[in-house]
């Protein structure tokens, strides 16, 4: 057997990876220590997916009866303690790598590693004082650079699938906005935070992103992946009152706002988009989608 092997696949960006990479064709064994619930399974529907239950630390067996020709290692874990985040992202990414010695592996890393400035690109600082989790990602990074992964930082995304599985520090900002909305909050921005910029990502565009550099022939070892578009606060709230309509207030409106120390720097993808020619999804229409999606299934 051979074909593409995801970890993290019943996660968020996990699911719609292996729907990405099974849509560009061959099989796929979407890899996890979890279950893949109802909603993801049901994104698979029309591809070629195998489940296969994997703890990341311990990969070994499935990976030799897989013998994969490419991973896309996407497990980590971003809320736990610092001993949690090392066994996983980087004991769990040591094991991965070495268990996948030889096939083409993809490490999905993150934004958040990154130094602020107004535009970052693959040559940018990283972060001098990180936090536990952009310290894992960062130490699992060095280990994916040395087995000559690709390494993907990514943007923060939003979009179908995502939910509050107690693995996640917070959820996105499109998130919480639009459910807001939907309960009959007006979404707003008090003044200090209106000029404030964050660069969300429609999950489907990161996932795109990170299976071209799985399947096609990347020159660099380090890709930038999100919109490459900075967005504000207030036009985020703009965008989500429009996409969802008028209301009847039912509560006090939601304001939105980012932490100070969140990083206000948009991703430079230019070279993603050299390589694959991706262009990301506007933030009207993927919140058009994103509330299709959630009326569908009545979330």
């Amino acid at each position: 057997m051979a074909g593409t092997i995801v970890t993290g696949s019943a996660g968020f960006l996990g699911a719609h990876l292996v729907r990405a990479l099974a849509a560009r064709g061959g099989p796929v064994v979407a890899a996890d220590l979890a279950e893949p619930p109802p909603d993801v399974r049901a994104l698979w529907a029309d591809h070629v997916v195998e489940f296969r239950e994997l703890d990341v630390r311990e990969p070994a067996e499935v990976f030799a009866e897989v013998r994969p020709d490419v991973v896309v290692h996407a497990a980590a874990v971003t809320n736990g303690d610092r001993r949690t985040l090392d066994e996983v992202n980087v004991g769990g990414t040591a094991a991965v790598l070495a268990a996948a010695a030889k096939a083409r592996v993809v490490y999905v890393s993150s934004a958040s590693v990154y130094a602020d400035a107004a535009v970052l690109d693959e040559d940018s600082p990283v972060r001098t004082d990180p936090g536990d989790y952009p310290a894992s990602k960062l130490a699992a990074e060095r280990l994916a650079a040395d087995a000559e992964a690709v390494i993907a930082r990514v943007a923060a995304c939003y979009g179908p699938l995502e939910r509050d599985t107690g693995t996640r520090q917070v959820m996105s900002l499109p998130y919480t906005a639009i459910r807001a909305a939907l309960a009959g909050r007006a979404v707003r921005v008090e003044p200090e935070q209106a000029g404030r910029t964050f660069d969300p990502t429609w999950v489907e565009d990161i996932a795109e992103g990170i299976a071209a550099l799985a399947t096609l022939d990347p020159p660099h070892r380090l890709y930038n992946v999100g919109s490459g578009t900075a967005i504000t606060l207030a036009a985020l709230a703009d965008a989500v009152n429009s996409a969802v309509g008028p209301v009847e207030p039912k509560e006090a409106p939601f304001f939105l706002s980012l932490p100070q120390e969140h990083r206000s720097g948009v991703l430079d993808v230019t070279r993603l988009r050299e390589l694959s020619g991706l262009a990301a999804t506007p933030l009207p229409d993927a919140l058009a989608a994103y509330l299709e999606w959630l009326r569908d299934h009545a979330c």
